[in-house]
């Protein structure tokens, strides 16, 4: 073999290992990213005779791979042009850490595993202002949104309640 040859040879391996390399993180860093469904609505409690509510309340089930650590839930109030425009309005909502039911934040949701946030639904609460987007954020900062037909069946209901 001569030296040309052997020259072709290592550019064609380390090109190959490259690429793989190259593949294999966008598969990990796209693909095997944990899934989630947010869901949220108006909901009473009922315990025996007593009943509590209502609360909105805002369910993460984590579909997997992986875990999901919840620190906070957030709302945003504006679109696409808002964002553009950065007149957006962002806010962290405090959950009810008085709630016995409420889990503690930050929360670690393993795979198939489901957490609901139960937050007063009131005159002032945050939905007085709108909002566009609902959900939590991670700790890796990544967003996990309630699907926008219930956000608007939410918004519905505020409005039939207090409007």
């Amino acid at each position: 073999m001569t030296q040309a040859t052997i020259a072709i040879i290592l550019s064609s391996v380390s090109i190959v290992i490259a690429f793989t390399s190259l593949f294999w993180n966008i598969y990990r860093d796209v693909l095997l990213r944990p899934r989630s469904e947010v869901v949220c609505g108006v909901s009473y409690i009922r315990h025996g005779d007593k009943e509590r509510g209502p609360f909105i309340d805002l369910r993460l089930t984590n579909k997997g791979p992986g875990t999901i650590i919840v620190t906070n839930i957030i709302v945003h109030n504006g679109g696409f042009l808002r964002r553009l425009l950065r007149i957006q309005k962002k806010a962290t909502v405090m959950y009810d850490y008085t709630n016995e039911l409420n889990p503690k934040m930050p929360t670690q949701v393993a795979q198939y595993q489901s957490i609901t946030q139960y937050l007063d639904f009131d005159k002032d609460c945050f939905l007085k202002g709108g909002a566009t987007r609902f959900g939590f954020i991670d700790t890796l900062n990544r967003y996990h949104w309630a699907r926008r037909r219930y956000l608007r069946k939410l918004l519905l209901a505020y409005r039939r309640h207090f409007c």
